[in-house]
């Protein structure tokens, strides 16, 4: 996938353009030019201005993609993800204990994409675990824990869908 003519000229027109490419690789599982990622982080200030309402209709389209963990991981490399789901970013990269295979981001991308395409559930999928980074700690024997992560999973992911101003009922059925 590539943008017309500049990525950059593209990407200054219309802020909803970095946020739609990242939902077309999710959606048609094509990988992004080169030209047109490295594009994405230069133009960030535009991408910032579009309106909400319209970041979550992506962000909602994107998780229900073929692909959702490949748009996730765009997002999150081209900075795009620090300007609506800033809460996510210490995710990436926080180890997990003996039980897991990845990091608390790479564990939440292979959730997303183990579920079904439904809107509540993808978007459950990526927030459930927003509140480990902070609860990580380590036991008596050196070993990493999460103790009651779950209640700072809901309240993080209840500020990020309250920020994106979604639904009461979407907002219900992820807290749920």
């Amino acid at each position: 996938l590539r943008a017309v003519g500049d990525p950059l000229q593209r990407f200054a027109e219309a802020g909803l353009r970095p946020l739609r490419a990242c939902r077309f690789v999710a959606q048609l599982g094509f990988p992004l030019d080169p030209a047109t990622r490295s594009a994405i982080p230069e133009r960030l200030e535009v991408a910032r201005r579009v309106a909400v309402e319209r970041v979550l209709v992506e962000l909602t389209k994107l998780l229900c993609g073929s692909r959702p963990a490949a748009g996730l991981a765009l997002l999150q490399e081209s900075g795009l993800m620090d300007l609506w789901m800033p809460e996510l970013r210490p995710m990436v990269g926080c180890a997990q204990n003996r039980h897991h295979a990845h990091d608390v981001w790479k564990h939440s991308l292979a959730v997303v994409e183990a579920l079904e395409a439904e809107p509540a559930m993808r978007w459950a999928a990526l927030l459930h675990d927003t509140g480990k980074p902070a609860a990580r700690g380590l036991d008596a024997q050196g070993a990493v824990h999460f103790h009651g992560h779950e209640a700072g999973s809901l309240v993080f992911a209840e500020a990020i869908l309250r920020r994106l101003k979604a639904s009461n009922q979407l907002r219900e059925a992820v807290l749920a």
